[in-house]
């Protein structure tokens, strides 16, 4: 998996907002998938300091 044009946004230290575009290659048997994907993924800080990932979005990355 490569994770391909990286963006990270932290608001006021506890939520963060990653976005990035997926490139996974996962093989089945003989079969391979190949995912390429717009990924968006939020992150909460808890109250112990953990990042915890609390929604995520996935849509077509359309190839140009």
């Amino acid at each position: 998996m490569d994770g391909n044009d990286m963006k990270v946004a932290v608001y006021y230290g506890n939520v963060a907002i990653v976005t990035f575009h997926s490139d996974f290659h996962l093989k089945f048997g003989e079969d391979l998938a190949v995912i390429n994907e717009q990924e968006s993924l939020v992150f909460v800080k808890t109250e112990n300091g953990d990042w915890k990932i609390v929604h995520e979005h996935h849509s077509p990355l359309n190839a140009s």
